[in-house]
């Protein structure tokens, strides 16, 4: 599981280096890019540390694996598009899945789940800097128009549950 996290989040990284120049790409790219390191070192380090694992943190571990390899779909597809439409491929990556799949939300899910089982993992000293981190990412604005969420639920055979106002449901 461990090596499968870190190839992921290795090639993610190589990807974004080669992009890291392209400034039409939004900074909250860009700054979950410069963080794909500070999480594999995170990963690495739990790797190295002798004993068994808590189902909290296999599951955490999985939660993980999921994030970094959608993570690596994106910037492969970002990287691999001509310079002039790089943002339009990423945009139309994220639009793919929903807005939590956009590359800093993805690289703040791994940070949390981490640092939801630091203890477990004995990574407590990597926390201080994921959070950090976390922070930063969480603060900075979206890397992909919130707008593109929105087209995700339109299209054939989509049912929405709206419930307005008080009262009685019937």
């Amino acid at each position: 599981m461990f090596s499968g996290i870190i190839a992921a989040l290795k090639s993610a990284g190589a990807h974004y280096e080669s992009v890291k120049e392209d400034t039409n790409l939004p900074a909250a790219f860009h700054a979950a890019g410069q963080n794909l390191q500070l999480v594999s070192q995170a990963v690495k380090a739990a790797q190295s540390k002798p004993g068994g694992k808590s189902p909290r943190a296999v599951e955490a571990l999985n939660s993980c694996k999921v994030k970094a390899e959608r993570a690596q779909e994106i910037f492969t597809a970002v990287t691999e598009a001509p310079k002039a439409s790089r943002l339009t491929e990423y945009q139309s990556a994220v639009k793919q899945k929903d807005e939590e799949q956009t590359v800093e939300g993805l690289v703040v899910g791994m940070m949390k789940d981490l640092s939801s089982v630091a203890e477990d993992l004995a990574i407590q000293g990597h926390v201080e800097a994921m959070n950090g981190a976390t922070r930063s990412l969480s603060q900075g604005g979206p890397s992909a128009p919130k707008e593109l969420a929105a087209d995700l639920i339109s299209g054939v055979n989509v049912d929405v549950n709206v419930s307005y106002g008080s009262g009685e449901e019937n």
